[in-house]
């Protein structure tokens, strides 16, 4: 038997947030700065067990300690020990292992935890359904600074003819800050350099999407200019221009993937890709770009700028969706997967182009 009640939830930057009436179920997340709640109650035999108390046994198990939940989500600590342990209650058998370090979930604990997260799923799904009929459904997500040129332009313009009613909301960064902000529930998923995880992140997944490879780009003033292929130590010679804090410490993607080699000369940084390519294509300084992502470039169109294969250094690498193991995506947010697979299988990436060095090109 399921009863809806309405009430007040807990406080998120020190507001009140209250429901009343029908509210549904739990949905936790982050809307500019303030936390959204409702709840559900189921009725047991013995007691009635709130959705709430699931919430924060999950979210007790993702920071791995009742006091950075509470922390998190602006609550006392005490608060939520006394709804874990009110459900342990109710349930009749322990569901955290908790000691002076932290805590963990116990079998049990796991597996509940489990089902919860199907419950989550379904809540999150009602609301983007309430929000689609309201024309606001939106999904934000991160992702590398060169798919925004073409991958995700093209995906909008296929998404808004089967889903006109989402909006889209992206930022771009490098790999390691992409997957911090996955695993710290920033955004709900990323598309990143896979390679980059050197395994110091846990309870992620990766979803392969394609393999790419960097170049390096030059312009007609290089001394590089009109060659096919180079060799990495040709790289070193060159004034280099890094994207923000690359090579300067490990950011995953390309600074993973030269990290036992010599650093290129870095001369300039800078966080506009469009100015590393104008630099480029106007004086001697060099850099390394995607070759798939960055095929629609201008530049390159234009003949103002070259791309160089490195053909002692590997420089191959996947591009995956990363999102959080126990964390299932909601319709939409699957649904611009899909269509940004679409594309990607449109475009016939053939990986053995890549080890040859050959241009990719959309057929």
């Amino acid at each position: 038997m399921v009863t809806i009640k309405g009430g007040t939830l807990f406080a998120s930057r020190k507001k009140i947030i209250t429901y009343s009436g029908v509210s549904g179920v739990l949905l936790s997340r982050q809307q500019t700065g303030t936390l959204f709640c409702s709840f559900i109650t189921y009725k047991t035999e013995c007691d009635q067990m709130k959705l709430e108390q699931l919430y924060l046994l999950s979210e007790a198990v993702k920071c791995a300690s009742i006091s950075g939940a509470a922390k998190k989500h602006y609550m006392a600590q005490s608060s939520i020990s006394h709804a874990i342990s009110s459900l342990e209650k109710e349930l009749q058998t322990p569901l955290l292992n908790r000691n002076c370090t932290g805590v963990a979930p116990t079998a049990t604990g796991r597996a509940i935890l489990k089902e919860a997260q199907v419950i989550f799923k379904s809540v999150h799904n009602i609301e983007q359904i309430a929000e689609a009929q309201r024309g606001h459904v939106q999904v934000a997500f991160a992702c590398l600074p060169c798919l925004n040129d073409w991958l995700v332009p093209t995906t909008l313009c296929r998404l808004r003819k089967t889903s006109p009613e989402v909006a889209v909301s992206t930022t771009a960064d490098n790999s390691g800050t992409i997957i911090d902000q996955v695993t710290s529930e920033t955004v709900p998923f990323g598309i990143v350099i896979q390679d980059a995880d050197t395994g110091q992140h846990k309870g992620i997944t990766y979803q392969p999407l394609f393999q790419d490879q960097y170049v390096l780009y030059v312009g007609k003033k290089s001394p590089l200019y009109g060659r096919e292929m180079i060799t990495y130590a040709d790289v070193l010679k060159q004034p280099y221009i890094a994207y923000r804090d690359e090579f300067q410490k490990r950011n995953g993607g390309l600074t993973a993937m030269i990290a036992q080699q010599r650093r290129p000369n870095v001369q300039f940084r800078t966080d506009s890709l469009e100015v590393m390519k104008h630099l480029i294509a106007s004086d001697e300084y060099v850099a390394f770009f995607p070759r798939y992502m960055s095929q629609e470039d201008a530049y390159l169109k234009s003949g103002a700028i070259q791309r160089l294969t490195v053909v002692d250094q590997p420089l191959t690498f996947t591009v995956s969706v990363v999102r959080r193991r126990q964390v299932t995506l909601s319709t939409q947010e699957e649904g611009f997967i899909e269509n940004l697979d679409h594309v990607i299988k449109a475009a016939k990436l053939n990986s053995a182009d890549l080890k040859e060095g050959a241009s990719l090109s959309l057929n």
